[in-house]
């Protein structure tokens, strides 16, 4: 500060006096602290969670004091979690990560392994699972008592054929939640672990195809060439294809096809996340043909429209793109002939299920394909896509065919009977 030479002694008296008040060095330096980490604690109250960090930042370079360190991380972890809400893992593990760096804590760690599973999650849904199963193991690793990071790398391992690996993480989320569909899925990876424990694999273009060491490798290599070609019609149809390769199961007449699932013995292939068919010595191909169509027309149509998409819509496309608009209609026209009263459709993806009662589930089958049909000749291609897109935003059915038809259920299941007279 410049000075005038004649108020040169008033202000060393002013300095005189302030020395003698000013605290020791460590003391100021504490006070210093403890400033800046109340503005932190200010900023943070108010949601300026960056703003906090660089006072806590500031005060920790000042002072060891652990509340200040404690403070950092949280600040880091609120950030963290704003970045989960709006769906951006990267910065929400970058940040966690530097706040565990500093405070390890269990609740981090949680919220760590919950960014890692999110991160998975879009790179799972990209089309790229090897990376997704990357983020997933880094999720146990984080917090080895989280049931969804050890449920979700073991489904990942389950789709790339890694059985046993599989069972064991989904064993250990199973003891740390108990649900049923975790059971369910433990009962399923044992059984094909027993199944299938020989099968030779064979991939195509998209295709990871396990097949049983009792078939003729010419019949596995005629099915990849029926498996592409159902691909690419499907593909061309729908405008889009799944993002990961599909895997197909292929049974001889010596394996038990049917104790991989619960359904009836007359069933001729399945797709629970695989499509699995028996190949016999002598196919029916024609027969195998539209039976692999149909299930892979699943893979797409739960790949497109997501899990939730109603069972009606999907049996009800999945025989449109693999049997075509001149498939017959025995069941309904039966029906219609006998005066029998048809299913409702708000009932029919109930009535699909129950393929103990052949007579109502092919009635189901053909309503359903003859709705997806009609809905497909009014509205075109892209009115069928508009559905898939509804359905998977996860819309309710009703509010999917309004968006999609411009119709509700009701009108939609009316405007059907309308032209069937």
């Amino acid at each position: 500060m410049n000075r005038r030479p004649q108020d040169f002694a008033i202000p060393i008296l002013i300095l005189m006096a302030a020395l003698a008040c000013t605290p020791p060095p460590a003391q100021a330096a504490e006070q210093e602290a403890v400033r800046l980490n109340n503005k932190g604690v200010a900023a943070m109250d108010d949601g300026h969670f960056r703003d906090a960090i660089r006072w806590f930042e500031q005060a920790a370079a000042i002072s060891p004091e652990d509340t200040i360190r404690t403070n950092l991380a949280l600040a880091m972890n609120n950030l963290a979690v704003r970045y989960l809400s709006d769906t951006r893992p990267d910065p929400a593990i970058a940040w966690l990560s530097r706040a565990l760096s500093i405070h390890p804590g269990e609740a981090l760690k949680k919220n760590l392994a919950q960014a890692l599973i999110m991160k998975g999650h879009l790179e799972s849904d990209q089309g790229r699972p090897e990376s997704a199963q990357h983020y997933f193991r880094e999720a146990v690793a984080a917090d080895p008592s989280s049931g969804d990071a050890h449920e979700w790398l073991g489904r990942t391992l389950y789709d790339a054929g890694q059985l046993t690996e599989a069972l064991g993480e989904i064993e250990l989320a199973y003891r740390l939640d108990r649900r049923v569909n975790l059971k369910t899925l433990l009962d399923k990876i044992r059984r094909e672990i027993q199944g299938e424990r020989n099968f030779f694999d064979y991939r195509s273009l998209h295709f990871r195809i396990s097949y049983s060491p009792d078939i003729d490798f010419r019949l596995v290599s005629r099915a990849a060439g029926i498996l592409e070609k159902s691909y690419q019609d499907h593909r061309y149809f729908l405008g889009e294809a799944p993002k990961q390769e599909i895997p197909a199961v292929l049974y001889s007449s010596k394996d038990a096809f049917t104790t991989t699932h619960e359904l009836t013995s007359n069933v001729a292939g399945i797709y629970d996340g695989k499509v699995r068919i028996p190949l016999t010595e002598s196919p029916d191909w024609t027969g195998l043909e539209r039976t692999l169509s149909h299930e892979i027309a699943h893979a797409f149509l739960f790949d497109i429209g997501g899990p939730d998409i109603p069972l009606w819509m999907n049996e009800g496309l999945a025989e449109l793109l693999s049997a075509g608009p001149e498939r017959p209609l025995q069941s309904l026209d039966e029906a219609r002939r006998k005066n029998l009263p048809l299913i409702p459709l708000p009932q029919l993806s109930e009535a699909l299920k129950d393929l103990k009662n052949n007579s109502r589930a092919a009635l189901a089958y053909d309503q359903s394909y003859a709705i997806i049909k009609f809905t497909h000749d009014r509205f075109g291609i892209f009115g069928i896509r508009r559905l898939l897109r509804a359905v998977q935003s996860g819309r309710s059915e009703d509010q999917s065919v309004q968006d999609s038809f411009f119709m509700s259920l009701p009108m939609l299941e009316q405007a059907w009977m309308n032209q069937l007279k």
